[in-house]
């Protein structure tokens, strides 16, 4: 097999910021930065890179080698059950065997503490809890936020990126809390590999680049302990519970963190609360003076769900716009309601709860999109079973162009 072999990472001051870069045997760059006030937190090891390279590594069969050190942790994780795990999550049987210049057994744990922060109703729970709640122990209290750009923005997000992390600059100092960006050119090595498919490791990789200075990290649960379950979901978020522990060593702890409560649950926790003005949960792409544009899948969940709990009027006109969610609520209603997702299906049980019903109009427009969906998978499974089983039958079956 051939080999896809990373040099030795090397530091470049570049500004403010700080730049750690490897080159590969292919010519192309991997690089990492973050601000140079935060220098102290960088890590001289090469953990971060297997992280990051593992998954482009496996999408193009090619062995990989580190260049510097590699936690031995880390490094037999990753020949073993990291793989398989990543395997099992993204349905892809494809080894490939990782090496390294040298490794090193475990070191000391820092004292630093840090979870990613996004705004978001998930990462916002993670604040409170480890933050601004009394009764949280000193070992587990938030010392650091940490923004990354691993490809959340997509390829060409400056501009989004730092609108985002100008409303979330004010929040952390409220805190009294440093936010330490992590920059990276990582998306331009997951070709056809999704960001909501393969985040946990690419954050992964950025909170192991800061690992001389974090010794803690709390990665947030996008789902409760209630709802985890291995599904048909092709990401690995559907395994994080089992999957952090391997993407963690001696050194650094990635602990999967606030579960306790659902997704609707952390979102209600919001309301009355000081904070909930810095709630960011949107994923346009469009940066905006607001924060919210009220009308993506994520903003309208959101909203719906806040309506559902009597408190839409508390986040609007700030941080969402209510004229805005309206209009697009006609047209998400019936996607959500014929949805089989769990986040969609909290969202209408706590519905049901609260005595709110949509319209006859919305639930019609589900029943058909219901039908519509169900002959599409069927038509997909019928189409896999003749390709696998009867591959001539298939072929003259096939629409004519």
């Amino acid at each position: 097999m051939a080999i896809l072999t990373l040099s030795r990472p090397m530091r470049q001051l570049r500004g403010d910021q700080i730049r750690v870069t490897s080159v590969g045997s292919d010519g192309s760059e991997v690089w990492f930065q973050i601000q140079s006030q935060h220098e102290e937190l960088l890590s001289h090891d090469s953990d971060y890179l297997l992280l990051a390279m593992l998954l482009p590594a496996m999408a193009q069969t090619l062995d990989l080698h580190i260049g510097g050190s590699v936690s031995d942790e880390l490094l037999y994780n990753a020949n073993n059950d990291l793989q398989e795990a990543l395997g099992a999550a993204l349905s892809t049987r494809v080894r490939v065997r990782v090496s390294s210049d040298a490794t090193h057994s475990p070191r000391a744990q820092a004292a630093g503490v840090s979870t990613e922060f996004s705004g978001g109703v998930d990462s916002m729970a993670v604040v409170r809890e480890f933050a601004m709640e009394s009764w949280c122990p000193p070992a587990l209290r938030l010392t650091h936020l940490l923004n990354f750009d691993v490809g959340s923005h997509g390829r060409n997000g400056a501009r989004l990126r730092e609108a985002r992390l100008a409303r979330l600059q004010p929040f952390a100092a409220e805190l009294g809390l440093p936010l330490v960006q992590v920059d990276s050119n990582l998306d331009s090595h997951y070709d056809r590999m999704g960001f909501a498919e393969t985040f946990t490791l690419r954050n992964a990789a950025a909170v192991h680049l800061l690992q001389r200075g974090i010794g803690l990290h709390h990665h947030a649960a996008a789902h409760s302990f209630a709802q985890w379950r291995s599904s048909d979901l092709a990401s690995t978020v559907a395994i994080e519970p089992a999957l952090l522990p391997l993407l963690s060593t001696s050194h650094l702890s990635i602990r999967w963190s606030s579960a306790a409560e659902t997704r609707v649950e952390k979102t209600i926790g919001l309301i009355g609360r000081a904070e909930a003005k810095y709630l960011d949960v949107c994923i346009s792409d469009a940066p905006s003076i607001n924060a919210n544009c009220s009308t993506c899948a994520k903003c309208v969940r959101t909203l719906l769900t806040l309506e559902i709990a009597g408190a839409l009027e508390s986040f609007t006109p700030q941080p969402f716009d209510r004229d805005c969610y309206e209009a697009a609520l006609v047209r998400q209603l019936p996607v959500i309601l014929a949805s089989d997702e769990p986040i969609e299906r909290e969202i209408l049980a706590f519905a049901s709860s609260r005595d709110w019903h949509p319209s006859l109009t919305s639930r019609a427009r589900a029943l058909d999109l219901r039908i519509r969906n169900a002959l599409r998978r069927e038509r997909r499974r019928v189409g896999k079973l003749l390709r696998t089983h009867y591959p001539s039958m298939a072929r003259r079956l096939r629409p004519r162009r």
